[in-house]
């Protein structure tokens, strides 16, 4: 199996205090572009502290690592990409280097290219190849912008730049499996916001192509009988009782606040492993966060779900 650390920036004192929200929504897109394919992924809670991420990948014996941020404190002139790498590791050139041009292809700015950096802890300490990406500078209004506008391209051309350095062509997920009863559905319906919240529209767009009761209609919640549904149609192996068990109080909120019919726990289920892997095609963590919620929405605008 391969499997890469992606370690979104923890940095909340940069860019109006928002770099640590920008980089984890552009891992959310680099997250959802890689299911599918080959490779696992393993991602930093927002509030490890950077050591404590280059540990927990030399543990889980990853293949790479690699750390998203921007740049700044320069001046409000300089503009540019630029790729860091432990200096003298080949196979740490090689993964900056396909980040790296894979960004440039969607990137209208210069490349400041590759620079080896042996005081960075993210590239020093993890034992995989690391790279550590500086998205454009945040204080540079042009650079700011291309980053606000394009966080999903952004995450696609990382995937696509990790698929190249392991040699990996994207394969088809898991497929979902069709439902027992599914309501027809309007060939004009309004496409979902892609927002990686499961919100009411979310809720009510799987309650209508499941043929479910939407109840509220101008609020619909995910009770009982949505969250059963999601079970059989992943046949989750546990009981189909209505509750995904051990889900993560911050992650549901967050992500899925109109989901809510579920335990606290933080340890994951096999009810909830099901749907990531057999409907949702996600990182079967056990944990519902915004990777699949994402997924989720994504499938509801294919009609797949």
């Amino acid at each position: 199996m391969t499997i890469v650390y992606i370690s979104p920036s923890n940095q909340t004192d940069t860019w109006d205090g928002t770099e640590q929200s920008r980089c984890e929504r552009v891992a959310d897109h680099l997250i959802a572009a890689l299911a599918g394919t080959s490779i696992h992924v393993i991602r930093a809670n927002p509030g490890d502290k950077i050591a404590t991420r280059a540990k927990q990948a030399n543990a889980a014996n990853v293949n790479a690592y690699v750390a998203i941020h921007t740049d700044g404190s320069i001046g409000h002139t300089t503009r540019g990409i630029t790729t860091c790498v432990f200096p003298g590791s080949s196979n740490g050139q090689r993964l900056g280097s396909a980040l790296h041009d894979a960004v440039m292809t969607i990137y209208p700015g210069p490349s400041r290219g590759i620079s080896g950096r042996a005081d960075l802890v993210e590239l020093a300490d993890p034992d995989a190849p690391a790279s550590l990406i500086e998205l454009g500078f945040h204080d540079q209004p042009d650079d700011r912008a291309w980053m606000e506008n394009n966080i999903p391209a952004i995450g696609q051309a990382l995937a696509d730049g990790l698929r190249t350095y392991f040699g990996v062509n994207p394969t088809p997920a898991p497929t979902t499996k069709q439902p027992v009863s599914q309501a027809p559905v309007s060939q004009g319906e309004t496409p979902l916001e892609e927002d990686s919240i499961i919100g009411p529209d979310s809720i009510g767009r799987y309650q209508k192509h499941r043929g479910l009761p939407v109840t509220p209609a101008e609020n619909p919640l995910g009770g009982p009988q949505t969250v059963k549904d999601m079970q059989d149609l992943a046949n989750s192996p546990e009981d189909h009782d209505g509750w995904f068990d051990g889900q993560d109080p911050v992650l549901m909120k967050t992500y899925w606040p109109n989901l809510v019919n579920w335990r606290p726990g933080g340890q994951g289920s096999a009810g909830v492993r099901a749907y990531q892997a057999n409907v949702l095609g996600t990182d079967p963590d056990g944990l519902l966060g915004p990777n699949d919620a994402l997924r989720q929405q994504q499938l509801l605008n294919k009609r797949v779900i």
